[in-house]
């Protein structure tokens, strides 16, 4: 229910993410996945505190990747994010936030 309200907020203002009840690590809050628009970056939000925890770049060309969609897989404990301009999807750990892996999909 907690992303519900969340994500509706976050639509509402424009921005798309995608949260995550951090509870299987250390960790001891919910995260949220934030893609401000116009930003080559992907926010980490504490949504128990309403803390920005980290800031994830994704900025791999100059021109602007436009980060959209993310997705999160909580059974292999990795999330993934579209780069609309550069046309590759990556993916993350969940635990670690670190880039793992991309594919070029194209356009």
């Amino acid at each position: 229910m907690k992303c519900k309200r969340i994500l509706l907020v976050g639509m509402a203002a424009g921005i798309f993410f995608s949260c995550i009840d951090d509870n299987d690590t250390d960790q001891e809050f919910t995260k949220a996945y934030v893609i401000p628009q116009g930003s080559d970056k992907i926010a980490v939000i504490d949504v128990d505190h309403a803390e920005l925890v980290a800031e994830i770049d994704v900025n791999f060309i100059n021109t602007g990747d436009r980060p959209h969609y993310v997705v999160i897989d909580e059974i292999h404990r990795t999330w993934y994010v579209t780069l609309i301009s550069y046309g590759y999807v990556c993916k993350f750990d969940l635990d670690t936030d670190e880039l793992l892996d991309s594919v070029f999909v194209g356009s």
